[in-house]
C-alpha cells in the first residue's frame, strides 16, 4: 500500500481527525515538498549546520586561496576520495545550472548541442540566447529517451550531447547499460554531458551513476 492510499483509509474511519495532524507530523516537514526543483524538504542536517557555523568566520574570503583558507581543496579532497577521482577530474560550480551553462559554451558554441526534446533545459535555453545551436530530438512513443535516433544524430557538427538520467520531468530513467555504450560510441566524437541531478532517486543510484566512465578516461562530464 503506498502512502496515498494508506492515508485515504485512514480518512475513512470514525478517529480520522484525530488521527491524521499525528501523522502528518512525521511524514512530512512544513512547507512544500518540491520535488520538481531537487530539494530536500528536511534541509541540511544538524552536523552539517554545525560545520557551517564553524567556518562563518570565513565567509568574507575567496574560497581557493592557496594561503591560509584552502576551503575549496579541502572538498575537492572529499569528493575526489569519495569517488576514486584526481582534482583533475572535478570542477566545483555554484548549483548545477552555473556548471551546465559553463561547458555548453566551452565546448558547444562552435557546432551544435544534441538533446532530447522533453528534458530539463534552464541551462540550455541560457546557451541559446548566447547564440549556442541546440538540436532537439524527440522521445519515443513510451517517453523514453531515443538513444538510436540521437546516435544516428551524430556528425561531426555535433560538438556537445546532453542528457538527464533519469530525465526530467519524465522521471524515466535509461538502461544503464545502453547508455554506457552509447557514451563509448559518441564519446570520440562528441563530449557527453550527462545530468544526474536526480541520480539518487532512483532505484540503484550507484549502478546507474556514469562517474566510472570519468575515471576511464572517457569524453564525459558527469
Amino acid at each position: 500500500m503506498n502512502r496515498r492510499h494508506f492515508l485515504a483509509a485512514l480518512g475513512t474511519t470514525a478517529c480520522a481527525g484525530s488521527v491524521l495532524p499525528a501523522f502528518g507530523q512525521y511524514l512530512i516537514p512544513e512547507g512544500q515538498v518540491r520535488l520538481v526543483f531537487n530539494e530536500n524538504p528536511y534541509g541540511p542536517s544538524p552536523r552539517a549546520l554545525a560545520e557551517v557555523r564553524k567556518v562563518l568566520s570565513l565567509s568574507a574570503y575567496y574560497p581557493d586561496s592557496p594561503y591560509d583558507y584552502p576551503i575549496r581543496d579541502d572538498l575537492l579532497d572529499v569528493i575526489a576520495a569519495d569517488h576514486g577521482l584526481s582534482h583533475d577530474n572535478l570542477f566545483i560550480s555554484s548549483g548545477s545550472n552555473e556548471g551546465l551553462q559553463a561547458a555548453l559554451l566551452a565546448f558547444g558554441s562552435e557546432g551544435k548541442v544534441l538533446t532530447p526534446s522533453l528534458t530539463y533545459d534552464a541551462h540550455l535555453g541560457y546557451a541559446e540566447g548566447l547564440g549556442v545551436s541546440v538540436v532537439r530530438v524527440p522521445l519515443r512513443d513510451d517517453l523514453q529517451v531515443d538513444l538510436d535516433a540521437m546516435e544516428a544524430m551524430v556528425d561531426e557538427s555535433v560538438k556537445v550531447v546532453y542528457l538527464a538520467n533519469p530525465n526530467n520531468p519524465t522521471g524515466l530513467p535509461m538502461d544503464s547499460g545502453r547508455l554506457r555504450d552509447f557514451c563509448r560510441k559518441v564519446g570520440p566524437k562528441a563530449l557527453i554531458i550527462v545530468d544526474e541531478a536526480y541520480n539518487e532517486l532512483a532505484e540503484n543510484p550507484a549502478r546507474d551513476t556514469l562517474i566510472d566512465l570519468v575515471r576511464d578516461g572517457q569524453n564525459i562530464l558527469v
